[in-house]
């Protein structure tokens, strides 16, 4: 099946791979919840850099890190 055929009759891609996707994680606020992600992240991409691409705030109740 081409991408034509999955994606409607416009030969236009929205997306060309690889591209910078936002990955939204919500979780519960804990310590280790930025190093599960991190690991979660880099078994699917090695160049990732949690210093450079990962943003982390806490919900306004403080019970969720986003």
């Amino acid at each position: 099946m081409s991408d034509v055929e999955r994606f409607g009759q416009d030969e236009t891609l929205i997306l060309e791979f690889p591209c910078d996707f936002p990955i939204k994680v919500v979780g519960r606020a804990s310590g280790d919840l930025h190093v599960q992600i991190c690991e979660i992240v880099c078994r699917h991409d090695n160049e990732f850099s949690a210093e450079t691409r990962l943003q982390c705030r806490d919900s306004s109740a403080g019970n969720a890190r986003v």
